[in-house]
């Protein structure tokens, strides 16, 4: 349900930016960090690699 409220907050920003996609994604950039810290046990465990392209995404 957590995810799910994400994603209409993506869509919602996306709809409300005139469809600017880098305004809705930096919007819910940190919902969905939220999302990951309180379900963390549904998401895949990070590997060293995979944290350095998370935050060089996040950087970007």
């Amino acid at each position: 349900m957590l995810l799910f409220a994400v994603g209409i907050g993506f869509a919602v920003s996306f709809g409300l930016s005139g469809g600017n996609l880098i305004v809705s994604y930096f919007v819910n950039l940190p919902n969905a960090f939220v999302a990951y810290v309180l379900k963390y046990p549904q998401f895949p465990q990070m590997t060293i690699g995979s944290a350095i392209y998370a935050g060089a995404t996040i950087i970007l």
